[in-house]
């Protein structure tokens, strides 16, 4: 089990970084930097809408980043949006666009988070922007483990993984980074 969550933490890592690495390659009309605007994201949803033909986006972060987004100059909140953004530290949608959290991590053996704090992505509903490739068997190495002091046996688990964020210059999907 615990080989299986090692894996399972990598590979999470690597489909990170691909996403978060993939900021530069995203058009200027889909990503901003700065403190949020209602304003700007209606702007980066309106463009992720309109180059993937769809009627919503769905803007994923961790609770951090996604408590950032907020609409009460415009709407307001009830009373009970208060209290579900209350339970879950960030409102439930962004002018009819759903917000999803990622589920934050450590990168191993460290307390630093391994999913950023402060970016969003606004993809189009359903879309998968990450592909992963597994390529041939696991191999698996076993020592006996009388080369330890405490007599337990190694295990070397090696798996050749590929991951890649599908980027095009004007379309896909949008970015927030705050500062």
């Amino acid at each position: 089990n615990t080989a299986v969550l090692a894996i399972e933490n990598d590979i999470g890592k690597k489909i990170a970084d691909a996403i978060y690495g993939s900021y530069a390659s995203v058009g200027t009309d889909y990503k901003t930097t700065g403190a949020f605007s209602a304003s700007t994201m209606n702007t980066i949803i309106g463009h992720v809408k309109a180059a993937n033909s769809v009627d919503t986006v769905q803007i994923w972060g961790t609770s951090t980043a996604l408590a950032n987004v907020t609409d009460a100059s415009a709407f307001g909140y009830s009373d009970r949006e208060k209290e579900a953004a209350n339970g879950v530290g960030y409102w439930g949608q962004f002018r009819g666009n759903a917000l999803f959290e990622l589920p934050q991590a450590h990168v191993a053996q460290s307390t630093t988070f391994a999913v950023s704090d402060n970016q969003l992505i606004i993809l189009p509903a359903g879309e998968k922007i990450v592909k992963v490739v597994f390529e041939g068997d696991t191999f698996v190495d076993q020592t006996a483990g009388t080369n330890r002091a405490d007599l337990q046996m190694d295990f070397t688990m090696i798996r050749r993984v590929g991951v890649a964020a599908i980027t095009v210059p004007e379309g896909r999907y949008g970015f927030w980074k705050f500062v």
